[in-house]
């Protein structure tokens, strides 16, 4: 049955793996859950907001900010563990399954502080 499915195709996955899976999925959710906007500073939130989710580079959100690299990488640090996100991208994840990422225009700007 596996056989023709692949050949067919079609994806399969083993009851063992849909059910890591799923696992994995509902902790994710369960995060985006706890990931509400009250949990980050001001200035976390705006370094998850305006800059993580568009992938910049800490040399990048430092210089954008007026702010040392070190400045960044503490704020980043922060954000990864009040979110307890893995990497800059799980953040993004969490961040924006939580309902609290929306994409912004080219003409956008973030807010004066």
């Amino acid at each position: 049955m596996a056989i023709r499915s692949i050949y067919q195709g079609e994806n399969v996955l083993e009851p063992s793996g849909a059910k890591k899976l799923m696992q994995h999925m509902s902790q994710q959710f369960r995060r985006a859950e706890n990931a509400t906007a009250e949990s980050l500073s001001a200035r976390e939130t705006e370094v998850l907001h305006w800059w993580l989710a568009e992938g910049k580079s800490n040399r990048c959100i430092a210089a954008v900010l007026f702010v040392c690299e070190a400045t960044v990488k503490y704020h980043v640090h922060a954000i990864l563990k009040k979110l307890e996100a893995g990497n800059r991208t799980e953040a993004v994840f969490i961040y924006r399954s939580a309902g609290h990422y929306r994409s912004q225009n080219r003409s956008s700007v973030p807010p004066k502080r």
